[in-house]
Order: C-alpha cells, then sequence, then structure tokens
C-alpha cells in the first residue's frame, strides 16, 4: 500500500512539474499540447530523449472516499470532469468519436456504450476512476519530463452486495492520437 501511495505521489508530483513548467526553450521537433507538456512531433525529436518508462499505466481515482485517506481527497480536488464526459458520451453517440472495449481493444458500438451507461444510471459522477496509458520521457536539453499519453480508460463505481469497498466497472477506452 505504501508503494503504491508513493507511485502515486511520484506521478502527482511529474504531472504537476509538467503542468506548472513553461515552455522556455521551444523547439520545431516538439508541439505543446494545452500548455502542459511536450510530444514528439518525428522520430529525429525522440533520439535527443530519454526514454523513461513505456506503455506505463497510471490511474486516478476522481471520487475518492471522503471518509478514507485525506490526501486521496486532496489530490483530486480541482477535478471537474462532467463537462468532458458529457461531450464524449455526445460525440460517441453521435459518431464523431469511436471507443474501444478495455479488454479486446474492438470498437465499441454505440448502443452497447448506451447500454453501458444505462446501467449506472446514466450518472456520469458515477465515473469514478480515469486510466491512462502513457510514455514518460526526459529531455536532457530542457530537463522537461515529457508524458505523452496513449489511451484513457474510464470506468464508473458500483456498491459490492458483500460490504466491500466499491469497486469499478470499465466503459472504455479513447485512443488519443490515433
Amino acid at each position: 500500500m505504501k508503494n503504491l501511495i508513493c507511485t502515486l505521489i511520484i506521478a502527482l508530483g511529474m504531472l504537476i512539474l509538467i503542468v506548472s513548467c513553461k515552455h522556455a526553450n521551444k523547439r520545431d521537433d516538439t508541439k505543446a499540447i494545452a500548455g502542459t507538456s511536450e510530444v514528439m512531433a518525428s522520430k529525429e525529436a525522440s533520439s535527443d530523449l530519454i526514454v523513461v518508462a513505456k506503455d506505463i499505466i497510471t490511474e486516478v481515482i476522481v471520487k475518492p472516499d471522503t471518509l478514507g485517506d485525506p490526501w486521496e481527497v486532496e489530490k483530486v480536488k480541482n477535478y471537474n470532469g462532467k463537462q468532458m464526459l458529457s461531450q464524449l458520451f455526445d460525440n460517441i453517440y453521435s459518431k464523431k468519436l469511436t471507443v474501444y472495449d478495455i479488454q479486446t481493444g474492438k470498437p465499441l458500438d454505440p448502443a452497447v456504450v448506451r447500454k453501458t451507461e444505462k446501467e449506472f444510471g446514466s450518472d456520469i459522477s458515477k465515473i469514478g476512476k480515469i486510466q491512462f496509458l502513457e510514455d514518460w520521457y526526459f529531455n536532457p536539453s530542457t530537463n522537461k519530463i515529457i508524458k505523452k499519453i496513449k489511451s484513457v480508460s474510464f470506468a464508473y463505481e458500483y456498491i459490492r452486495s458483500d460490504g466491500l469497498p466499491v469497486g469499478y466497472k470499465a466503459l472504455f477506452r479513447l485512443n488519443i492520437d490515433q
């Protein structure tokens, strides 16, 4: 448990570092995404970078138990994903966006997503976990840590009947930059 907490603290610290850093040295081989990170735009750019982690999974419980660990609550106090989630579902149903089954990787039909959404009462506030598949890099010439998000998965919480803590059921995976 301590290792998990340490890992989460380190990941959050890295995220804060990335968000707080200004792009002092803009280069043609990288591009800014929402001002929070750099993403490699060419193979030449990757030669400068040191790979820190490939296909690393980071999870964020965005709706933690308020009676549990206060740090879990504190670290997501500024999370507000309602508008994003609402837009995602709208784009899925209008077929502007394709999402994938987390286990098989196959595209999900919007009707399947709608059926799953009904399982949690179409209440997007019940989406309690977000999982990122990422590559992490270090740029020694700028001393920046770079995260490339490859996919994002969402899960909703459900109450277990046997008195165990809240569980999560996967909704779908959204691939980034397909």
